[in-house]
C-alpha cells in the first residue's frame, strides 16, 4: 500500500508538469530551478537543522520520506521546512513528533520497504504548502511512463546539494 502511494505521488507529478520534463539517463543530476508554487507538497526534511531529505506532504499532519533518511533518529531532531524553494531559509519550519519507519524496512544497502512516514506536531499549511494530489485509479502506469522528480539533490556528479529545488 505504501508503494502505491509513493508510485501514485510520482505518477500524478508526471501527468500535472509536463513543463519541467527532459531525457536523462543514468543517474539524476543536474535538473533545472524549480518553482514551489508547482510543488507545494515538497519539503525540505531536516535533522538538527541541516537538510537530508526531500519529503511530500501527504496529509495535514503527516509527511512521507524514504526510511534510509530516517535510521534511529529521535523526533525531536526532525523538522521540515515548507513553502519555500530554497532549502536554507523561507518558508515554515514544522517540528516532527513521530518517526515511522516501515517494519520490514532492512539496510540503507537494499533499501527494500524504503518508506517512512512522519507526524508533525501542527498543521502542514501556508503558502505553497499542500497535500500531494494523488494519482487516478486507473492502474498501471505501463513501461515508458513518463515520471518527475523533485527535490534538493546533486546539481553535477559527486558535486554539492542544489541550495535551490530543481527537477
Amino acid at each position: 500500500m505504501k508503494l502505491f502511494i509513493l508510485l501514485a505521488l510520482v505518477f500524478a507529478s508526471a501527468a500535472a508538469y509536463p513543463k519541467y520534463f527532459r531525457d536523462i539517463d543514468g543517474f539524476i543530476v543536474g535538473g533545472q530551478n524549480a518553482n514551489i508554487a508547482d510543488f507545494p507538497y515538497s519539503l525540505s526534511m531536516r535533522r538538527n537543522g541541516g537538510h537530508i531529505c526531500g519529503a511530500s506532504v501527504i496529509a495535514a499532519r503527516w509527511a512521507l520520506t524514504a526510511a534510509h533518511c530516517v535510521p534511529g533518529a529521535p523526533a525531536s531532531q526532525m523538522t521540515f521546512r515548507g513553502g519555500s524553494s530554497n532549502r536554507l531559509s523561507g518558508g515554515t519550519l514544522f517540528q516532527a513528533d513521530q518517526v515511522h519507519s516501515h517494519p520490514q524496512y532492512n539496510s540503507p544497502s537494499q533499501l527494500n520497504n524504503d518508506v517512512a512516514v512522519l507526524r508533525v506536531t501542527a498543521n502542514l499549511a501556508g503558502t505553497n504548502i499542500r497535500s500531494v494530489p494523488l494519482a487516478g485509479s486507473g492502474g498501471d502506469m505501463g513501461a515508458g511512463a513518463r515520471a518527475l522528480i523533485n527535490g534538493w539533490g546533486h546539481t553535477q556528479w559527486q558535486g554539492s546539494l542544489a541550495e535551490h529545488k530543481s527537477l
